[in-house]
């Protein structure tokens, strides 16, 4: 009986630390986009302009971007063309960049 008490508690302690794992991992990876974001954004109004986009995209994936791809990207998570919000650009970090 002790044996499968602790067998359960050790379950649960790994279950637990497993989702503190993967809390600390998404709120990271929101920082360091929300870091990126800001620092891009150059008149501080909350949105990206296509301009400041393009730098972005371009400075994450370590290459010059065709501008039809950007617009594609922001088609594919069902942003409207113009500014950039960064909700929209989470989405695209999400659908697009390399875990």
């Amino acid at each position: 009986m002790h044996k499968i008490m602790i067998y359960y508690y050790i379950a649960i302690i790994l279950l637990l630390s497993s989702f503190i794992y993967i809390y600390i991992y998404i709120y990271d990876y929101i920082y360091v986009s929300l870091s990126l974001y800001i620092y891009v954004d150059k008149d501080s109004d909350g949105k990206l302009t296509m301009i400041e986009f393009k730098i972005l995209m371009d400075s994450i994936v370590n290459a010059n971007t065709p501008q039809d791809e950007l617009q594609e990207m922001l088609s594919l998570v069902g942003a409207t063309p113009g500014p950039v919000e960064f909700i929209s650009f989470l989405n695209i970090m999400a659908n697009f960049m390399p875990v």
